[in-house]
């Protein structure tokens, strides 16, 4: 290449030998060919057409997941003359769906809701729909390209596998190429580790084991998935970390408001108290202005307040709704409604009361105001009654914050007791590992530590310090502990047990995060 002006820099990738650079243009042109050869013919696109009818035949929708982009729409091509407007995809670039001959761009409320309607039966998507959108109106998954990282697989399920499902059984179809790298080290993964079945965060080391093997960092080898998926089942440290457990259920008790009735009471507001509410032509929104309360936009829709950032959210948490509301109440206004606030911190609650009958009636939703309003005749409650009944909503709603409060705090303190004694078990543990390594018998552990916080000195002795101090002295090591204890130095190799003298385990152990939970 020419030195100087007009220089162009050469990739260090291109052949500087020209033999080899004419053996590569063949093997391209060969390779050229042979994709040219194949016409039309793309037997994993018609594999996976196959599995997608048999799978839709009892009407459940699908999501698809493929790695690229290209791929994706590649698919979405193919399906249109087949599935019409109930095939879409969703991508970094957002949703699309069938407008005729044209794919329109839509929001991921959009496609959220086509799914749920069933408007939508095949989903086409990249790994930006494993985050953030709620498919579980979805009974089936493909993985048309399987990734490197087996973790984005429990992500995508995830999408689908989740509270809110309707089916049964959730299927998971995967496709592969025979006898490659994917179908061995996947096929390992789904026997060993039950992937595609179920969660399986006790078993993230295999996980990157193999995503090293899938990306060619690391020969292929089921047995080492085996060995360190074995390793994991002993250790009831990894396992109480990714324990799982069931949902909390909810008290069962009904809302005191849904967003119809918000949106229902937002329109009552008239010109006849100094309101002008306004509803928007493009977008499901209004906008409230009036006696001292500035012109304000408030979305009633995710898709809404998808489209426009500057709408507020028809929510009483929304601090503009709660100015609308204290610009409504007029000094000395004394309405039969009567309502106690309390807050403390993070906790706030309201009790309501309604003064039109012998005795106050609590209010326990707006459905109930609603009515109580209704049959209204004007009637003032007397001030005497009025102002008792007030402060006996604000006791009220002060009880119950409180009570709120210390629930809280023993749920705080139940969560830290956990992640410390999670943290001293991972260093009672990595402590006896250090101390079998030094020569310690497993049965014997109590003595050998404090030989060794007695003879060691400089860095391994004030580590051993540590250990004491922050387990609160000899930890009592259980026998089924130390019997795993001596099949696990046994079949340690000597490079390993020197390396772990250095102590770099307990080191790791001492930070430990958990630690720095504060007990109330």
């Amino acid at each position: 290449m020419p030195e100087g002006e007009g220089a162009i820099k050469v990739s260090a990738s291109l052949p500087q030998n020209p033999a080899i650079a004419r053996s590569e243009l063949q093997d391209v042109d060969r390779l050229l060919d042979q994709l040219r050869a194949l016409g039309q013919k793309d037997s994993k696109r018609d594999i996976f057409f196959r599995e997608l009818r048999r799978i839709t035949d009892d009407g459940r929708s699908v999501l698809v997941f493929t790695e690229y982009t290209d791929t994706m729409e590649y698919l979405r091509d193919s399906l249109k003359p087949f599935y019409n407007s109930t095939v879409a995809c969703y991508s970094g670039d957002g949703g699309q769906i069938l407008d005729g001959d044209d794919w329109k761009t839509v929001t991921k409320a959009d496609i959220t809701a086509a799914l749920k309607n069933r408007t939508i039966q095949v989903l086409l998507c990249t790994d930006a729909a494993s985050e953030g959108l709620n498919l579980q109106a979805a009974g089936a998954l493909v993985n048309y390209d399987l990734p490197w990282n087996p973790s984005k697989v429990e992500q995508r399920i995830g999408r689908i596998d989740r509270i809110g499902q309707k089916s049964e059984q959730v299927l998971v179809v995967n496709l592969f190429l025979e006898h490659s790298v994917d179908e061995r080290v996947y096929q390992a993964l789904r026997e060993r580790c039950g992937l595609f079945e179920h969660f399986v965060g006790a078993m993230q080391p295999v996980l990157a084991l193999a995503r090293r093997m899938l990306r060619g960092e690391q020969p292929v080898d089921p047995n080492a998935l085996e060995a360190v998926a074995s390793q994991l089942e002993q250790d009831p440290l990894a396992a109480e970390t990714y324990m799982e457990s069931e949902a909390a259920t909810g008290d069962g008790s009904p809302a005191s408001y849904t967003q119809p009735e918000l949106r229902r009471a937002l329109v009552l507001l008239s010109s006849d108290i100094g309101f002008t509410v306004k509803k928007e032509k493009q977008l499901d929104a209004y906008s409230v202005s009036g006696h001292g309360f500035p012109k304000t936009r408030f979305g009633l829709c995710i898709g809404a307040l998808e489209k426009d950032p500057a709408l507020h959210p028809l929510t009483p948490y929304n601090a503009k709704l709660r100015d609308l509301l204290k610009a409504l109440a007029r000094p000395g206004e004394r309405l039969p409604l009567v309502v106690g606030s309390h807050r403390q911190g993070a906790f706030r609650t309201s009790v309501a009361y309604w003064m039109g009958g012998v005795a106050p009636k609590k209010i326990e939703s707006l459905a109930v105001l609603e009515k109580l309003a209704q049959t209204w005749d004007g009637w003032l409650p007397d001030p005497a009654a009025w102002h008792n009944c007030t402060l006996k909503a604000e006791e009220e709603a002060k009880t119950e914050v409180v009570r709120m409060a210390v629930q809280s705090a023993e749920r705080e303190q139940l969560a830290a007791q956990k992640q410390i004694d999670a943290a001293r078990i991972r260093l009672s543990r990595e402590l006896g590992r250090y101390l079998v390594c030094a020569g310690a018998d497993p049965h014997a552990l109590k003595q050998a530590f404090y030989a060794h916080m007695k003879q060691s000195a400089g860095a391994a002795g004030t580590r051993l310090k540590q250990c004491f101090d922050r387990l609160g002295g000899y930890p009592d090591w259980s026998d089924v502990f130390c019997r795993e204890l001596e099949q696990w130095v046994a079949s340690l190799p000597e490079y390993r047990r020197t390396s772990r003298l250095a102590g770099m385990e307990l080191e790791a152990s001492l930070r430990d995060p958990r630690w720095t939970a504060e007990l109330l």
